[in-house]
């Protein structure tokens, strides 16, 4: 027993350190992209004031609203997703990190089920790019209802 009080020790202020720094993580990307937004939607508020009357004319209002309310929502998500749980632009070196230790740690424990797993890589690529383009299309359309 005495020889695990210093790895417990150690282990536990990783813990309580990598805890604060994924906190501290957040909090300053919260911060950055919060501020980010709000100056974006001051931008596109300018914006449309300076708009000519003839634009209104041809564009319904709610397609304008729907499109800025949608778009300034999607990119406070990207902005926003940088907790552990979820991708954001924060985590991808991590997460790349992540991927080549396990795909190192799977290559050494079984070689040809690390292959078999990576040729079914391009095969979830494709069917995700599907998804994705009628995921667009089905957007599309809702935003234009919303309109």
């Amino acid at each position: 027993m005495d020889g695990l009080w210093v790895p417990a020790v150690l282990y536990v202020l990783a813990s309580v350190g990598g805890s604060a720094f994924g906190f501290g993580l957040v909090f300053v990307n919260t911060y950055i992209g919060q501020n980010m937004l709000l100056e974006l939607r001051f931008r596109l508020a300018e914006h449309l004031e300076k708009l000519p009357i003839s634009y209104f004319h041809r564009t319904p209002v709610g397609d304008t609203v729907s499109r800025l309310t949608s778009d300034v929502e999607t990119i406070n998500t990207v902005l926003s997703q940088s907790s552990a749980q979820a991708m954001g632009f924060s985590n991808l070196p991590v997460d790349i990190v992540k991927v080549i230790g396990v795909l190192a740690a799977m290559y050494f424990i079984s070689p040809r089920l690390t292959l078999m797993a990576l040729v079914a890589v391009p095969v979830v690529y494709l069917v995700s790019r599907y998804f994705r383009k009628n995921t667009y299309r089905t957007q599309l359309q809702v935003r234009r209802s919303v309109g």
